[in-house]
């Protein structure tokens, strides 16, 4: 039977009733046929997330194309792709599969749901790969780059699948998806699981990105090879306000968000929070309270939704804050850059549920030129150079401190901002120096 007619029975089989064993027999038919002709220009990208908020992978698809590869992106379509992403659809240089989510909230042991969704995701994940993947590509790629977390089963489908059409392996670390299921207390089994799991494919990769050297550190010393640090870089929408900008931009936003009316004549604080257990944005508003007994006068806006921000918005209402104004914008997506970049300073209280990755609020603050105060963790020192480009403490107290004593030596500040505009390298420029090597033909 020829390829195409498998092809067409496969998917009939897919969407119409058909017995379970019916349909794995043609699936098998399916990859007995599957097109072992490797395009060398070819590359697959899979996110088991919503590829709308996936910034990374869609620069990584966007310099793959740029450097002349064609690329077959997997991921859920959950909210809108970047407006850039229209071109390259249109040239089908780039070409969008949307995965299957399955929540199984019908289960309600809570183990066994995962384990049924895990199982769901695998033989969706890989029939996806197979089916809609080989037909809209025409031919397997030669290298088959994966987020990483999500872990699980991504790690595992794409090796299987690169093992299966001798396609290279190549994993982007952001961060660890077992570190992030400890903090979320998951059940301490499946946690250990997943950890062996994330650590077995560290071995069984051809290549690897990681996002700090000290997460490449620890690849290396779970064996782990053939690895580059790869790091974010604020994307070009994010520059420093001028004046003029600057009064624009607040005299305007100022209408749906009165308190930052403010901003034009005090010092603007911004920060961005996932409004979750572990970060504790107690610690600025502890810092806050000091600076409002200091009788120092500010607006703070800070960014970002998550299941605790009523909470605190409850706690910021029940504070006299004097001169000092607070206020939680959702800001829609062009203004972000701005704010940022009308601030004075900004704050991180990212702390790492590994130790390894890196706050990507504050790649974007340094791209807009604002110096940024980060709450300490092991890797912070590779993105904020304290005394160069900001400063990093370790309690509201020291963030306090550090806020009084840069707003009495604003030179301070425009030594830090200097120092931004000096060390910015492009995303391209550093995608092409270090990640690029790892889609050549003989990697």
């Amino acid at each position: 039977m020829c390829f195409s007619t498998i092809a067409v029975v496969s998917i009939l089989s897919l969407i119409t009733p058909a017995p379970f064993v019916v349909r794995a027999i043609l699936l098998l038919g399916f990859i007995w046929f599957y097109p072992r002709q490797q395009d060398a220009s070819l590359v697959y990208v899979l996110v088991l997330g919503d590829l709308g908020h996936s910034p990374r992978t869609y620069n990584q698809c966007a310099s793959l194309i740029k450097a002349g590869k064609k690329v077959v992106l997997f991921g859920f379509l959950e909210s809108s792709l970047p407006p850039c992403s229209e071109d390259h659809i249109k040239n089908k240089s780039l070409i969008i599969v949307s995965l299957s989510s399955f929540r199984c909230g019908f289960i309600k042991n809570n183990l066994l749901r995962y384990f049924v969704k895990t199982v769901l995701q695998t033989i969706a994940i890989f029939s996806t790969l197979i089916l809609s993947g080989s037909i809209k590509s025409g031919s397997t790629p030669a290298h088959f780059l994966v987020q990483n977390p999500p872990s699980i089963p991504a790690l595992f489908v794409v090796y299987i699948y690169c093992q299966l059409y001798d396609v290279q392996f190549v994993i982007d670390w952001h961060n660890y998806g077992y570190s992030i299921m400890r903090v979320q207390k998951a059940n301490s089994l499946l946690v250990k699981i997943a950890m062996f799991y994330e650590k077995l494919m560290m071995r069984l990769s051809d290549s690897n990105f990681t996002v700090t050297n000290a997460m490449k550190t620890e690849l290396v010393s779970h064996g782990a090879e053939n690895i580059s640090v790869l790091y974010d870089k604020p994307h070009p929408r994010f520059q420093k306000l001028e004046e003029n900008e600057k009064t624009e931009f607040l005299q305007r936003i100022s209408s749906s968000f009165p308190e930052l009316k403010g901003a034009l004549k005090k010092p603007l604080i911004v920060s961005s929070t996932s409004w979750t257990e572990d970060e504790d944005f107690g610690i600025l508003l502890d810092a806050l309270k000091i600076c409002r007994d200091r009788n120092l006068a500010l607006t703070v806006a800070i960014t970002g939704k998550g299941p605790q921000k009523d909470f605190y918005k409850r706690e910021i209402k029940k504070l006299d804050m004097k001169n000092i104004e607070i206020v939680t914008p959702w800001l829609e997506i062009e203004d972000y850059p701005k704010l940022l970049g009308a601030a004075t300073l900004g704050v991180s209280l990212h702390t790492s549920s590994s130790g390894c990755d890196l706050p990507m609020k504050v790649v974007d603050m340094f791209g807009a030129g604002c110096p940024a105060f980060a709450l300490n963790f092991p890797a912070i020192g590779e993105l904020v150079k304290d005394g160069k480009n900001g400063k990093i403490f370790n309690s509201a107290d020291e963030l306090a401190e550090l806020i009084i004593d840069h707003l009495e030596k604003p030179s301070l500040i425009s030594d830090y901002r200097e120092n931004l505009v000096k060390e910015r390298i492009s995303w391209e420029d550093h995608w092409s120096a270090v990640a690029s090597p790892h889609f050549s033909v003989t990697s």
